[in-house]
């Protein structure tokens, strides 16, 4: 029969460091956070009692978007505007984790970091348009361009200033700007606007963003300015007397103007300097209060700019009454001698210019020894002496 003995045997391990143990993880953080935004802490282990570890990024930290903490694996965000959804809705970040053991290992694994889209303000820079002053309303001036980052927004226009007298209209859909009211595009007055457009998207909790749109008028030849104007001058005044002088006005600086008459000057009773506009008479025989007792002129008034331009008026010169001599002739009558005293010899005819006169006669010479009378309210002359009327 086989004989045994047994004993202790005592195996001592000795320690081997081992790789710290990370697995792949997910993170979700908002675009647009701001720096220092935490994201969230990697968690990693080692199977060694005691290994301190440490973090960092490998790769796929696309613009330094991130930094992690190398003591902790805490991920905070360290550029805020590489953290775009429209540009790169999320990041795989390669970290490695490392013990230190003797002998040191690391382990490493990927960091998804999702973002979530946030809306975004539209983008809209300050524009420049230019259009002709008078643009008739509807007159199409310009598009603002706008765009926004979140895809699928619908945007939306208006002006917020600078739109004097309410000279353009913006279509609150396509931000095409149209001429208003034309009678405010006036480069004299205004000859650029600065309209403040607001450009706002649709988003959860909508955003909007402005710029200051310029439209700059240029300048197109204005017709001049003449209203109808009246003066007095006395009837009968001599050639060359002043009537007065028509006034007119460019609203373009730097214009000469023309006055020239185009009708109603009968028998070009009167002149008008071209160059000022100064009237005076041209033909006094036809400034007859009884006849004509007011002229209506048609003055033009044209200007020298580019595409020559015109405007006219009606210039009224009224007449004054001045006090005309009677209108007698010389004239002959018969009468038989040794007519009786009495005797009609005939009426002499006079007559005045001035409406409404009375006339008185009297003779002033000529009546030897009296011979005759006349009537002095009828002009009738009559025998006052007929021994005197020998043939």
């Amino acid at each position: 029969m086989g004989l045994s003995n047994q004993a202790n045997i005592t195996i001592n391990l000795t320690n081997v460091n081992e790789a710290p143990i990370i697995a792949n993880q997910s993170f979700t953080v908002a675009e647009n956070s701001l720096n220092g935004t935490s994201v969230g802490s990697v968690v990693a282990s080692d199977p060694d009692a005691g290994q301190i570890l440490t973090y960092s990024i490998l790769s796929g930290n696309t613009s330094s978007a991130f930094a992690i903490n190398a003591t902790t694996g805490a991920i905070t965000v360290a550029n805020s505007t590489a953290i775009n959804f429209e540009t790169n809705p999320f990041f795989t970040l390669v970290i490695k984790v490392q013990d230190n053991g003797t002998g040191l290992l690391s382990s490493q694994a990927n960091i998804t970091i999702t973002l979530t889209d946030v809306n975004d303000s539209p983008i809209i820079a300050n524009q420049f348009f230019t259009i002709a002053e008078n643009s008739v309303n509807g007159t199409a001036v310009g598009t603002v361009v706008a765009s926004d980052p979140d895809a699928g927004q619908i945007l939306a226009y208006s002006i917020l200033s600078g739109n004097t007298s309410g000279a353009f209209a913006i279509n609150a859909s396509t931000g095409a700007i149209t001429v208003a009211n034309t009678t405010a595009l006036n480069y004299e007055a205004t000859p650029s606007f600065a309209l403040i457009v607001k450009v706002q998207d649709n988003g959860t909790v909508s955003l909007s963003s402005q710029a200051t749109i310029t439209i700059n008028l240029t300048n197109a030849n204005d017709a001049p300015v003449i209203s109808n104007q009246s003066f007095l001058i006395a009837e009968n005044s001599s050639n060359g007397t002043s009537v007065g002088t028509v006034i007119a006005t460019d609203p373009d600086a730097g214009q000469t103007l023309t006055y020239s008459i185009l009708s109603g000057n009968t028998s070009t009773a009167f002149a008008i300097n071209a160059s000022t506009g100064a009237l005076t008479v041209a033909n006094t025989t036809a400034l007859n209060f009884e006849t004509n007792p007011s002229f209506i002129l048609v003055v033009k008034v044209q200007d020298n700019g580019t595409g020559t331009l015109s405007s006219q008026a009606n210039v009224t010169i009224t007449l004054t009454n001045a006090n005309e001599a009677p209108i007698i002739a010389n004239q002959s009558f018969s009468v038989a001698e040794n007519s009786a005293n009495g005797t009609s010899v005939g009426t002499v005819i006079a007559s005045d210019p001035d409406a409404g006169q009375t006339l008185a006669y009297s003779i002033q010479s000529g009546n030897t020894s009296g011979a005759f009378a006349i009537n002095s309210s009828t002009g009738v002359i009559t025998v006052a002496n007929a021994a005197v009327l020998n043939f």
